[in-house]
């Protein structure tokens, strides 16, 4: 490939198919015409990072030509991540579980710092950024009377690939590099799979899923729990699945944009706001385990009409265990006046994004 052809691929990649926008830069009247655009949300779409700033992304493959100098050159690796252990004794100070990237168990490198006995919780990022994982992990090192080993996988350099569809791939291989770790700590640490609990945000959920389908694969044994078959839907149509996608699916305040503290035309136009609350919600759960309880009903309508007689059970981190179905709660801030609204309920067959986000 001759050097004027390299040098305009640079430039198409720079300039056109990735975009990113800071959300002080981007004006509602932007937005509302991006969203006129009939390809919107079918070749290309805003979408926020875990920072919640909106980057506009390209939602379809790219030719071979370009993908193969894209991942040469601005792609570091698609299959690398890092393990960090903390403990109540580590909070700032994070002690490596270096591993060589193989599947062999015995290439996992384990510190005497890791504790078999503990509770285990895996905390995976989403895209580009890994903030979630911090607060996430600071939520359970300061609750009182509990004591956990938190693993946080930091899979950055995929996670913040330009192309979204590379990251969104590269779930698959590090979801793999989860699954090994777990079967490490199984194998050579003694640990209960019942205590291990792997989190993803965002991306992460799919990195989530993927790792404990693995690990499936390679033990015949399951994980305790992965929250990502226990689903928080908080901007379901737009950056999120209406469907059901675990066990157990819950639909804080209808599972829909505009979560209570978001404001439309300030900061979720895009989704952005509603999009966070997943996880700010399951983090208040860590610390206050019946903060949010939701109750199994046929409908988010039902649920309004008090239509529904289940009893009601803790979403987030002390969901039980044997909960399936659909489950719906209000949390604290939202608009009673918005009970009266059922006309403007759309079909559960309402088109949905092609990926799933969120808890």
């Amino acid at each position: 490939m001759n050097l004027p052809l390299l040098i305009k691929i640079i430039l198409l990649n720079m300039m056109i198919y990735y975009v990113p926008v800071q959300s002080s830069k981007v004006s509602n009247q932007e937005i509302i015409k991006a969203k006129l655009d009939p390809n919107y949300k079918k070749t290309w779409m805003f979408m926020p990072d875990d920072k919640g700033i909106p980057h506009q992304i390209i939602l379809t493959p790219i030719n071979d030509d370009f993908m193969l100098i894209h991942n040469k050159l601005f792609s570091s690796t698609n299959d690398k991540a890092t393990f960090w252990l903390y403990t109540k004794n580590s909070k700032r100070s994070p002690i490596q579980l270096k591993t060589s990237g193989k599947d062999n168990i015995n290439n996992f490198q384990f510190t005497n710092k890791f504790d078999g006995n503990k509770p285990t919780k895996i905390i995976i990022h989403g895209w580009r950024d890994n903030d979630s994982v911090q607060e996430v992990k600071s939520a359970y090192l300061e609750t009182a009377g509990k004591d956990y080993n938190v693993i946080a996988v930091d899979w950055e350099e995929s996670a913040r690939d330009i192309l979204y569809f590379n990251a969104a791939y590269a779930t698959k291989t590090v979801g793999k590099y989860v699954a090994n770790v777990i079967n490490h700590m199984s194998a050579k640490h003694g640990v209960n799979l019942k205590d291990v609990h792997i989190i993803g945000h965002s991306l992460g959920a799919h990195v989530a899923g993927v790792a404990g389908s693995v690990f499936q694969l390679l033990s015949g044994k399951k994980v305790g729990r992965i929250t990502g078959t226990d689903v928080i839907h908080t901007c379901a149509g737009l950056l999120g699945h209406k469907k059901n996608l675990g066990h157990a699916d819950f639909y804080p305040n209808g599972g829909e944009q505009v979560q209570p503290g978001c404001d439309l035309l300030i900061n979720d136009l895009i989704g952005t706001c509603s999009h966070e609350k997943s996880f700010k919600y399951f983090i208040a759960t860590i610390t206050s385990p019946n903060k949010y309880m939701a109750q199994q009903c046929s409908s988010w309508k039902n649920f309004k009409r008090n239509g529904c007689s289940a009893a009601k059970i803790p979403m987030g981190d002390a969901v039980p265990q044997n909960a399936r179905g659909e489950y719906f709660l209000k949390t604290d801030g939202w608009d009673v006046n918005d009970d009266d609204d059922d006309e403007s309920e759309e079909s559960e067959e309402s088109e949905e994004s092609e990926e799933s986000y969120g808890y």
